[in-house]
């Protein structure tokens, strides 16, 4: 009796031993992921916490409010909250099973469309070896944990669209001729007066026996004075003889950036904007001033949601 007595002591202590040998005093849980997006791209999402809803896959996190600091993102028993902004980054409280764990989170350009995340976090374990290894059964489920939540941010960060609220594709536009005019407006152009614009160079284009080539082009400013200008243009197969209305523009075939909107003026302004910030973000140089293709005759269709443009950013 004395031996299984002495036996079952030696393979405990064998047991207590190799969670101290096996589990160091100091557990360090990493999880890395490679995204190809651009690093402001990543930030803007990652340091605002109303995008976090657009890709946490938690089915039992709220999502009928906008988040602030005391906002919990759920995910298979974990719960995570931000504590505080870094440089490139957070720190994020972690709990599960009572237990609290304080894990950073940041990112850094591997490239210019290529970025790293890091998610990780470092304990001191316990000297109570039971706790020891409960701490590094709860690790081990964490990092897990951590690493499907980098999945799907990763997934979500991979789309443009996800990103910049537009689908932005990059075309080699062939439209090298255009037929154009200006005017200027106290106010922004209502859709009669662009129209009545379109009208002017179509007819010319019907004069010259020339044929329209893509649908129309449409610029809008507003100038220092408050004022607005609208240029308006027509791609068409060869040049047209000029007068004091309409001038011709040639254009060697060049990179375009292009993207489908479909609603009215404020929506086609957002889009303008997040074409820009894709712009900045990929560091690309613009070549010509952006411009949408009216793809919807906007002067035969009342409703504005269902107006399509195609906004175009011409790029080296």
């Amino acid at each position: 009796m004395k031996k299984i007595l002495f036996g079952l002591l030696v393979i405990l202590l064998a047991i207590i031993l190799s969670v101290y040998i096996l589990i160091p005093a100091s557990l360090k849980v990493s999880n890395v992921i490679i995204v190809n997006c651009t690093i402001n791209g990543t930030n803007r999402y990652l340091l605002d916490m109303a995008g976090w809803y657009k890709w946490w896959p938690g089915e039992d996190t709220k999502k009928t409010s906008l988040p602030d600091a005391n906002t919990s993102f759920i995910y298979k028993g974990f719960s995570y909250r931000i504590l505080r902004p870094l440089y490139n980054g957070f720190e994020m409280l972690a709990e599960h099973d009572g237990r609290k764990i304080k894990s950073v989170l940041h990112d850094f350009a591997l490239s210019k469309d290529s970025v790293a995340i890091q998610w990780q976090y470092t304990i001191k374990t316990s000297l109570n070896p039971f706790t020891r290894w409960q701490q590094y059964r709860q690790a081990e489920s964490m990092k897990i944990n951590m690493g499907d939540l980098l999945v799907h941010l990763q997934a979500f960060l991979v789309k443009r669209v996800n990103v910049y609220g537009i689908d932005i594709q990059e075309i080699f536009a062939r439209d090298t001729t255009l037929i154009a005019t200006t005017q200027d407006y106290e106010a922004y152009p209502e859709v009669i007066k662009i129209y009545a614009l379109i009208g002017k160079l179509k007819k010319h284009v019907i004069a010259e026996k020339a044929i329209q080539t893509n649908y129309p082009m449409l610029h809008v400013r507003k100038r220092d004075d408050g004022r607005f200008e609208a240029m308006v243009a027509i791609p068409i197969n060869r040049p047209l003889p000029e007068n004091r209305d309409m001038f011709n523009k040639r254009f060697v075939p060049w990179k375009t950036l292009v993207a489908e909107t479909k609603g009215g003026v404020h929506t086609v302004g957002q889009a303008y904007k997040k074409m820009a910030l894709f712009v900045e973000d990929y560091q690309r140089i613009p070549m010509a001033i952006p411009f949408e293709l009216l793809i919807t005759d906007r002067s035969i269709e009342p409703d504005t949601l269902k107006w399509v443009s195609v906004i175009c950013q011409p790029v080296s």
